[in-house]
């Protein structure tokens, strides 16, 4: 969970297009991974390559993000963004944890931080989408009174 945080606010990464990429990533992950590995597998017979690819389809978006979203959170909005942040950043790490190698995950889910955790996934994903939505609705919402 850590990683996805230290990265969002280094890059300056705001918590909208944190989640906008989270939420792209597990899209593809779930429903454009066994096609790529197929293509992938073509080339490469005797690779087993399932979810590494999964996981390069999840942590896609995020990393594209980092590099053409940069600099998206202001520093004096940085206090209203780090809640989605964290929550969005933790759901992620489920996430990856979910697509990770059968005895990776299983040393992961054993643990009992990393139990809790994955066990919170859920919670951690509707948690994740309403903060964010907050936080889109405060920030983006109408400016005011306009005339006309």
């Amino acid at each position: 969970a850590g990683t996805p945080l230290v990265l969002s606010l280094l890059f300056r990464l705001n918590a909208i297009a944190l989640f906008l990429a989270v939420a792209t990533g597990a899209l593809l992950a779930q429903y454009i991974a066994d096609d790529a590995s197929l293509v992938i597998s073509a080339f490469s017979p005797k690779a087993n390559v399932g979810s590494y690819v999964q996981i390069g389809l999840l942590i896609l978006p995020f990393a594209l993000s980092l590099l053409f979203l940069r600099k998206t959170l202001s520093a004096s909005k940085v206090m209203l963004h780090i809640l989605p942040l964290v929550v969005t950043s933790l759901a992620f790490t489920t996430l990856i944890i979910g697509y990770l190698p059968g005895g990776v995950q299983h040393d992961i889910v054993t643990d009992p931080i990393g139990k809790t955790i994955n066990s919170a996934q859920n919670v951690l994903i509707a948690a994740s989408a309403a903060l964010t939505m907050i936080v889109a609705w405060i920030t983006m919402g109408p400016k005011g009174h306009r005339k006309h």
